[in-house]
């Protein structure tokens, strides 16, 4: 039995063991080294502590001194944002619903933090945020918080005129403004939604004009008489010719066709120059016959040679 309890360990060398397994009487040594690391990284973390906390804590340095250095003091409040959390304070004493005030986190951002309630609020990173904001009143938001001269809030992008008059959307419900606080911010309340009215009926169509009866064409107007022609004068037979007239001129003759000029007959070939020729093309004949047989002894001694 005792046998069975004792941890079984593993040789290396023998069946079943791996050599991941470690021995038993190294563990101690590496765990030592272990603790020596992270004791060796310590130390060397330990002077770069105060100089990173004076470097975050100088105002020249680090531009979130001021806001360290109040969460470091204990009071855990800065005189920056008293408007905003006055008006968290303000709403969240209205024990609204969800999704109710319309806000733009571009600069409301404290406002929401400070709330008690944040789901209240219909921000800028909710995806029904621009439709709510086409239309508050019908998706049940009841405020509209609006800030001063701030030309990059949604809702006096949207409504130019709201922070001054509502917009016609919304009426005023109170104004906040904290003394040493240059922040100003109005809370509206959305007005209702009247009723939906029948829709007017279109304007009458204006009935086209009569049709202009067409004139009729006037009538063709009458040509010109035209007087006829003098007769010709009577020339008496026995009129004597005038000696001065002269004898009509002989119509000119007509110029002679051009003729082509007579074709030549081909040049006659010398039966001496023919029978060369033909002589000349027997052999090239011969010679190509030639050749061909010298190619195919030369393909046979090929294949002789390759059979051997």
């Amino acid at each position: 039995m005792m046998a069975e309890a004792l941890p079984r360990q593993s040789v290396p060398g023998q069946a079943g063991s791996s050599a991941a397994e470690i021995p038993a009487e190294k563990i101690p040594v590496q765990r030592a080294a272990g603790a020596l690391c992270v004791l060796g990284v310590l130390l060397l973390l330990l002077p770069s502590l105060p100089i990173s906390g004076w470097l975050m804590l100088d105002s020249k340095l680090s531009y979130g001194a001021d806001a360290l250095r109040l969460v470091l003091d204990g009071r855990g409040r800065t005189a920056e944002y008293t408007t905003d959390r006055a008006v968290a304070a303000y709403v969240d004493r209205l024990h609204l619903g969800p999704g109710t005030v319309l806000v733009d986190v571009f600069t409301g951002f404290p406002i929401v933090l400070a709330s008690r309630n944040p789901r209240q609020f219909v921000i800028t990173s909710d995806r029904d945020f621009n439709i709510v904001l086409a239309n508050p009143a019908g998706w049940d938001v009841k405020y509209l918080l609006v800030p001063r001269d701030t030309p990059l809030d949604a809702l006096t992008r949207t409504y130019p005129s709201i922070y001054v008059t509502g917009a016609g959307i919304g009426t005023l419900v109170r104004e906040f403004q904290s003394s040493g606080d240059p922040d100003v911010w109005k809370l509206y309340r959305v007005q209702p939604a009247g009723p939906l009215s029948a829709p007017a009926p279109p304007p009458p169509v204006p009935a086209p004009p009569p049709p202009v009866p067409a004139l009729p064409p006037p009538p063709p107007a009458a040509a010109p008489a035209v007087p006829p022609p003098p007769p010709p004068p009577v020339v008496p037979a026995s009129a004597p010719r005038p000696a001065d007239a002269a004898p009509a001129a002989p119509a000119p003759a007509p110029p002679p066709p051009l003729l082509s000029p007579p074709s030549r007959p081909p040049p006659a070939v010398r039966e001496d120059v023919q029978e060369e020729r033909e002589e000349g093309v027997i052999g090239l004949r011969r010679e190509e016959g030639l050749t061909r047989r010298r190619r195919r002894g030369a393909r046979r001694n090929d294949r002789e040679i390759r059979d051997d």
